[in-house]
């Protein structure tokens, strides 16, 4: 299965495109990075590229059926479902849902949910309070350290190869200060306290994704600034909550597309 995710030519790639392949590997199914293949079909897992301008850019590359399993819109126009050859598996949150107009058997989720019940880490907290921004809210650091109150620093791009000592490094966080989606998600998942921390002068990456996700968990969202305002948000909004049950989410897996091809 030809799989498309962001950066797939590069070696050094982002948090959450990491997942994408880690979660394939665990289900054991033959996949190939969209470059490395001429297939003309194509899976999206991770991401926020359930739009046109996309739909258009598989066309182009040769993709006549496109399976989606977990993406969620964030940017750009929804496309026309009757112009495309398009199989919703599972995707990200109710506000995708209703854009794309899915029947109630469509499940939602993000598949980064299920990472706990496939890949469980020890609770014990080696590390204090870790600033993990999105990728492009990487700069300006050691000034940071001292406006926000973080003790170490998280860099969200990294090879290829090593997601699962990273995501066992932020797992075992004290604190999480972010503002990358998935990040969030890792965090909600296995159940580490954070909250979503921006400078404000920093670029707030595609809101709508937010929403989607923050409704789909049933939490009000809010952007804090430092470490003191998201340790009360937390306490406030998230600790002792229950999310939905992520093992629906696992269960959706289309496996069977795999065997087709």
């Amino acid at each position: 299965m030809r799989v498309w995710y962001w950066l797939h030519k590069e070696n050094i790639i982002n948090f959450g495109e990491h997942i994408t392949g880690f979660i394939l590997d665990y289900f054991g199914v033959k996949w190939t990075d969209f470059s490395k293949s001429d297939s003309d079909t194509c899976l999206l897992i991770i991401g926020s590229e359930l739009h046109k301008s996309k739909m258009n850019e598989l066309r182009n590359a040769g993709i006549k059926k496109v399976h989606i399993w977990g993406q969620g819109r964030g940017h750009d126009n929804v496309f026309d479902k009757s112009e495309y050859d398009v199989e919703f598996h599972l995707v990200r949150g109710d506000r995708t849902k209703t854009d794309y107009d899915l029947p109630n058997t469509v499940p939602t989720g993000d598949p980064a949910f299920i990472l706990p019940l496939i890949f469980p880490i020890d609770a014990d907290k080696s590390f204090g309070i870790t600033y993990a921004p999105h990728m492009q809210n990487r700069k300006d650091i050691i000034a940071k350290k001292k406006q926000m109150g973080f003790d170490d620093y998280f860099d969200v791009m990294f090879q290829k190869g090593i997601f699962p000592d990273r995501l066992k490094r932020l797992v075992k966080s004290e604190f999480v200060l972010t503002n990358s989606l998935h990040v969030t998600i890792v965090c909600l998942a296995y159940n580490v306290p954070f909250s979503v921390c921006l400078r404000e002068d920093e670029n707030f990456v595609m809101p709508d994704k937010w929403k989607d996700v923050f409704e789909w968990c049933g939490l009000n969202f809010e952007i804090v600034h430092n470490y003191k305002q998201g340790l009360k948000w937390w306490k406030k909004e998230v600790k002792g909550k229950e999310l939905p049950d992520a093992k629906k989410i696992l269960d959706s897996f289309p496996k069977h597309i795999f065997d087709e091809e």
